[in-house]
């Protein structure tokens, strides 16, 4: 007889509040979770990547009755939940940076990087499924019929909430670059 998931196991565990499956969680793919992490934050400080880290299992623990196996396997949604947490730090990072003064920060920060702190802030505009819909297909590269069967959606759903959530980046994006983007900029 087949052995279930080990993933199926820890995520059973965490169901039932056990307080076991934490460790199980940590064991079993911490080590990928922290890297991972790291790869999202970019040059994150490591107390950055162990705050997320230690966000991401909360959030893990507190949320696991809104994991949906149908949807994803429980090792994805909790890959999910870090990135969502990472991007959660970076606008924290980005607003604490903000704060900061401007000529240090302009010298610091290249033309693509604002764009790319612009559109943390555009995409955290978007609901939740539009945000996970952009990310599943831009960051991870799946097809439409494959994010649409993991969330449930229609093939021409998901394709008009794709389109609607791309202009709204654009939209946005637009409104804090009216000009667009400078020339021999590398964004």
């Amino acid at each position: 007889m087949l052995d279930r998931d080990p993933d199926e196991r820890i995520y059973e565990a965490f169901a039932a509040g056990a307080e076991e499956a934490l460790p199980a969680l940590v064991r079993r793919c911490g080590a990928a979770l922290l890297r991972f992490i790291h790869q999202c934050l970019g040059r994150g400080a490591v107390e950055d990547v162990e705050e997320v880290f230690n966000d991401t299992l909360l959030a893990v623990w507190r949320d696991v009755g809104e994991y949906d196996p149908r949807r994803a396997r429980f090792r994805t949604w909790v890959f999910l939940q870090a990135r969502w947490a990472a991007l959660d730090r970076r606008r924290a990072l980005a607003r604490e940076a903000a704060a900061g003064p401007l000529p240090e920060l302009a010298a610091e920060f290249s033309w693509a990087q604002f764009l790319q702190l612009d559109l943390v802030v555009a995409l955290e505009e978007l609901s939740t499924l539009d945000r996970q819909i952009i990310y599943l297909c831009h960051y991870l590269g799946f097809g439409h019929r494959e994010i649409a069967g993991r969330l449930g959606l229609q093939v021409g759903a998901l394709d008009t909430r794709l389109h609607r959530a791309r202009q709204r980046l654009r939209r946005s994006l637009a409104a804090w670059h009216p000009r667009g983007v400078p020339e021999g900029s590398d964004g």
